[in-house]
């Protein structure tokens, strides 16, 4: 076995911060699930036999904040009430949505990122589970949005059961990415490098954390340092 120099603690006061509402995690990839009804009659068509709803798909930061006519549907309350960061209540709206829709695994993603916010980690693993085992590759998003719950909830446990599933996961994650040639965002590289690294897999975690610094103009000073240490196993 090979002997490594030490390589540097992860500082639990450093961990890494929940994200942002304007920073979609969960998790779903909002610029292909994120799906809601722009609150405007030109997208509407007026009211038929037909059980069909046209949709519109755009990004929750693109949802005017001064939006005031009411949502339709139980899938466009849900993505009010994840736009104004009410998620408990957007789960109860998706719930009702899967009743409604043709297309459960969109609502799957968009439930789980709603639990995530929330912080029901166990509930959204679920949801993601769900869409992997349904389709794994209807989205990309649903396997880093699996292998980010698993890494927080290592963080809040230490249990190498848990890190070492998370491990997998990522592992199966990257396979996926490569396979489908998938884009990801920088804060996925990240989340995939840090997992690879707290388990030493130190190629692995390098591969990430290369493609993280080469995507954004401010790395964190945690991954340079850590490629610092990365370089010294050559």
């Amino acid at each position: 076995m090979t002997d490594y120099p030490e390589k540097p603690k992860r500082d639990k006061q450093k961990q890494k911060p929940k994200p942002q509402s304007q920073n979609v995690r969960t998790l779903v990839n909002l610029s292909i699930f994120a799906v809601i009804i722009i609150f405007a009659g030109v997208f509407f068509f007026d009211n038929s036999d037909s059980p069909e709803v046209e949709v519109t798909v755009v990004e929750v930061e693109t949802l005017p904040p001064t939006a005031t006519i009411a949502p339709r549907n139980a899938l466009e309350r849900g993505m009010v009430a994840v736009a104004s960061g009410k998620f408990a209540e957007a789960t109860e709206h998706f719930t009702d949505a899967l009743e409604e829709n043709a297309a459960p695994l969109d609502i799957f993603m968009l439930r789980a990122y709603a639990y995530y916010r929330m912080g029901d980690y166990d509930a959204a693993l679920a949801d993601y589970n769900r869409v992997i085992e349904a389709d794994p590759n209807h989205d990309v998003q649903a396997w880093i949005g699996k292998s980010e719950i698993l890494y927080r909830l290592y963080e809040q446990s230490e249990r190498d059961t848990v890190l070492k599933e998370a491990f997998l996961t990522a592992t199966q994650t990257v396979q996926h990415i490569n396979k489908t040639n998938a884009e990801v965002r920088t804060s996925d590289h990240l989340l995939l490098g840090n997992i690879f690294y707290e388990v030493e897999e130190y190629g692995l975690a390098r591969t990430q954390y290369e493609a993280y610094i080469t995507k954004t103009e401010n790395p964190s000073l945690d991954v340079i340092e850590r490629l610092g240490f990365l370089q010294t196993l050559e």
